[in-house]
């Protein structure tokens, strides 16, 4: 089920995809219940939860009302206590408060500071099996204007880091002009610092949790374009993967404790990528562009002799299964542009009759998917002038009508997103299958009840949302 669980007005709501922002109590009373977090403003930083099956989530509570508008990070320890670290607004320190969980709710305490010496951003937080909290985050030095990658941690749960707020901890990185990105996770008893630096490279150090100095850097891949599109993983049978993204593509390399394997390209475009283990197969989930304003979310698995094709994520959110045109005045009144709709190529949409998508009274468009769909975009080469349309559903017997959610979408533009609904949990359970020219899907019909005087010419067509993420250059 997919909720909509706010609306916000920062710059980065999730932060980076290095960043973690959803958590799971791990046992207890309160076993399964997620919390997400987010920032709903320029300043302020918000926490919501729910429990399974997660339909109902409270109004967010404030947890950070300084934060500057710049991503955060968080992490659990295994009392369903949350360390949140984020960049002040102003003077752009780094900073820490512990979200403290108890009879199923969390409380914030003192906000602490990391670090309030020069410009601090992106952190990432974890926290050891001998509860020492580490922070990784970019530091860009006031001395000589270079960004360097910072490591340091607290032995007393957050209360004070390193010798104090001035202390910068270790510098990992030699310093570049461009940003560094630094993501971490617990491998085989080691802290592993992995980050992209100046956009050129993807390297590694790492930091025996017995011991007391960081080992030399690792270089795992060069070239351009390395960002902070990148997500490391441990998995629960012996292996760290790391998947990123550089100018040639999408990548994974995996450790297995001894050598790090190949790289494996994956696509040859992406962005914002997950890496899980499911099954113990690695599985990296991440966008991919299918046209203007559509990133799709899908995923690829692992195999015997690399991965595999990418799936969607969520069949609803994909290019349509079918999709028709119908010329009420025509002698061949339906005529099929699914793999036009799915295609960039421009104005291709359209009934051959009519010249138009849609035109005269009782033409119509014929949107079918999989699944009910909360929805669509539509691309246009040329703009409707003067008509007017009405959406409706089949609910087994009838064409049900309705307005979407964002307003009656007339096609008088060259492309829009259209909400039908505000989410999927809105989306009617009536909404049935019909059958339309052979083809049983869920479908969307739009039927024009008032002529245009020129009729909306289409490009692309889909339910694909447009799901964006960062992309920071300094």
């Amino acid at each position: 089920m997919q909720k909509l669980l706010d609306t916000s007005s920062a710059l980065y709501p999730t932060g980076l995809p290095t960043q973690r922002k959803i958590f799971h109590i791990p046992s207890g009373v309160y076993a399964g219940r997620a919390a997400a977090l987010f920032q709903k403003s320029a300043g302020t930083i918000v926490l919501t939860f729910a429990d399974p099956p997660f339909t109902t989530w409270p109004a967010a509570q404030n947890v950070v009302t300084d934060s500057a508008d710049l991503p955060f990070s968080a992490t659990m320890d295994k009392d369903g206590n949350i360390y949140l670290v984020y960049t002040q607004a102003t003077t752009l320190a780094l900073m820490m408060v512990k979200l403290s969980f108890a009879n199923g709710v969390w409380t914030a305490g003192t906000v602490r500071q990391i670090l309030t010496a020069d410009s601090n951003y992106y952190p990432v937080i974890v926290k050891d099996r001998t509860d020492r909290l580490w922070a990784i985050w970019t530091r860009l030095a006031a001395a000589d204007s270079k960004y360097y990658l910072q490591a340091k941690n607290s032995i007393n749960d957050g209360a004070t880091w390193g010798s104090g707020p001035t202390d910068v901890g270790t510098t990992l990185t030699l310093g570049t002009t461009t940003p560094v990105y630094g993501q971490v996770e617990i491998f085989a008893d080691r802290i592993y610092a992995v980050y992209t630096d100046g956009g050129t490279k993807l390297a590694d150090r790492y930091f025996p949790i017995l011991g007391s100095v960081w080992a030399a850097e690792e270089v795992l891949a060069t070239g351009t374009g390395f960002d902070s599109n990148f997500a490391i993983r441990a998995s629960a049978d012996g292996k760290l993967g790391v998947t990123y993204v550089s100018s040639t593509g999408l990548f994974y390399r995996e450790f297995d404790g001894v050598a790090w394997s190949g790289a494996l390209q994956i696509d040859t475009g992406g962005g914002a990528p997950l890496l899980v283990f499911l099954g113990g197969k690695p599985t990296v989930l991440y966008l991919k562009n299918f046209g203007t304003a559509q990133n799709q979310p899908v995923f690829s698995q692992k195999g015997e002799t690399g991965f595999g094709a990418t799936v969607p994520l969520f069949i609803a959110e994909a290019a349509f299964a079918k999709v028709f045109v119908y010329d009420a005045s025509a002698a061949v009144k339906f005529q099929d542009k699914t793999a036009e709709a799915s295609s960039a190529a421009a104005g291709d949409v359209l009934h051959s009759t009519s010249g138009a998508m849609l035109k005269d009274v009782g033409d119509a468009l014929y949107l079918g998917a999989e699944e009910p769909f909360h929805f669509f975009r539509a691309i246009h080469s040329v703009a409707g002038v003067g008509g007017v349309v009405a959406y409706s559903y089949w609910n087994g017997s009838e064409w049900t009508a309705f307005t979407p959610d964002s307003g009656n979408y007339n096609f008088t533009d060259t492309g829009a997103g259209v909400y039908l609904w505000l989410d999927k949990s809105q989306i009617p359970s009536v909404w049935l299958k019909a059958s339309i020219s052979g083809a049983l899907k869920y479908f969307l019909k739009i039927e024009v009840t008032t002529g245009f005087s020129t009729g909306p010419v289409g490009t692309q067509l889909s339910a694909i949302l447009e799901t964006i993420y960062p992309n920071i250059a300094g």
